[in-house]
Parts: C-alpha cells; sequence; structure tokens
C-alpha cells in the first residue's frame, strides 16, 4: 500500500482519539505515508502560534480554530487528512469534526487508540520535555481520563500493540470500508 495514495478519490478525515500518551501521533506519522495524508497536529499549531505562552481556554480555542480552517483547507482540496494533537474526548467535539468533514464532502471514520491508564502516564512523563504541547502531565491525562466518553462507534485499538499491527489494522479497516461497508461517520 506504501506509496499508493488515497484508498478513495473521495477525501476522508481520520479523527484519532485517545487520552494523552495514546500513541496518536506516533499512529499517525506511521499511517500518513500509506494514505497519502496530511497531518494537521493542534499541538504543532498551537505551539507555532503561542510559544511559550501557558495554555488556557483562550490559547485551546484559537488553536482549534486554526486547527479546523486547516482540515477544511486540505479535505476542500480532495486530501485525506489526520486530526491529530486532540484527545476528542467528548462526542461533542467528535461530532463538530465529523459535520466539518461532511460538508467538504469527506468521508469521516474515528479510530480510538485505547490505553490503560498507567500506561498513558508513563509515556507521557517520559516525553514531557520533547512534546509541543506544554500542559501534558500525569494530572492532565488523569483529568481527561476522568472525562473521556468512550467512542462506541471507533474502531477500537488496543494502543499497547506495535505501531506496525496499528497500522495494519487501520488500513485493512479502510479497505474494507472502501470496498463497500459503510462507515458509521460517512
Amino acid at each position: 500500500m506504501a506509496g499508493s495514495g488515497p484508498l478513495s478519490p473521495r477525501p476522508q478525515l481520520l479523527l484519532l482519539i485517545g487520552l494523552p500518551g495514546a500513541g496518536k501521533s506516533t499512529l499517525a506519522r506511521a499511517l500518513a505515508p500509506h494514505l497519502g495524508a496530511v497531518i494537521v497536529d493542534r499541538d504543532a499549531i498551537r505551539a507555532a502560534l503561542f510559544p511559550g505562552r501557558p495554555v488556557d481556554a483562550q490559547v485551546t480555542a484559537a488553536a482549534n480554530a486554526h486547527m479546523e480552517a486547516a482540515l477544511r483547507h486540505h479535505l476542500r482540496a480532495g486530501r485525506c487528512v489526520i486530526a491529530d494533537g486532540r484527545s476528542l474526548a467528548s462526542a461533542t467535539q467528535r461530532l463538530r469534526l465529523a459535520r466539518l468533514a461532511r460538508a467538504c464532502g469527506a468521508r469521516c471514520r474515528e479510530i480510538w487508540l485505547d490505553v490503560p491508564l498507567p500506561v498513558a502516564i508513563a509515556r507521557v512523563e517520559a516525553t514531557r520535555s520533547v512534546h509541543p504541547a506544554s500542559d501534558r502531565d500525569a494530572a492532565l491525562v488523569r483529568a481527561i481520563a476522568a472525562r473521556f466518553e468512550v467512542p462506541h462507534a471507533a474502531l477500537r485499538l488496543d494502543a499497547t500493540s506495535a505501531v506496525e499491527s496499528l497500522v495494519a489494522t487501520v488500513l485493512g479497516t479502510l479497505c474494507e470500508d472502501h470496498s463497500g461497508s459503510s462507515s458509521p461517520l460517512e
């Protein structure tokens, strides 16, 4: 599949869902070349727009707005896009992005990286000094876990699995979706 481009002529938005430390960015980077996809990373957008500024509601809202603008741009251009850098912990957040995709004529597919809380915390603590999100710590992981709404319609992945296995599962599912079965958010 590598280098074969998108699985469908129709643009598509992949929503990576999960706690901080679930491996969303790792999966996005591994998956993108197989799909010819663009990664739109809210954490990177926020860090670029507000370097050194503490994360607050205003900073997050501005970064989210820029992320949505980038998603619209790429989807309207007919690209496959991977949304990264957000936990998408609430159904409302996921629905907003699914509607954005539909308004751009794109498919939307939810992919949930399910990870045990202790694993997520350990990963976040191990990458704190190099991750673009300055607010990532154990307290944030616990807070998001406490309010996390399980995405029942999503493709559920065991985020403790090897990334190569996760990529194979996602690609297999997208091929199945493309060959006839419809995505729950299409």
